[in-house]
């Protein structure tokens, strides 16, 4: 997750922008399967995709 946060802040271009994505998907199928959609970090992994998509 904070690799993800990290890429995504640090570099706006298409390439940083598609690793920080990955990272952030895989955060959160990982909190979601350990931890159930409400816990804060798989909130957290959701609200980062979010503004990776820009919704």
């Amino acid at each position: 997750m904070a690799q993800a946060m990290t890429l995504y802040r640090a570099e706006r271009h298409a390439d940083a922008e598609a690793g920080a994505r990955a990272r952030a998907v895989s955060a959160h199928d990982a909190c979601l399967a350990a931890f159930g959609p409400d816990h804060r970090r798989t909130v957290e992994a959701r609200a980062l995709l979010d503004r990776i998509d820009g919704t």
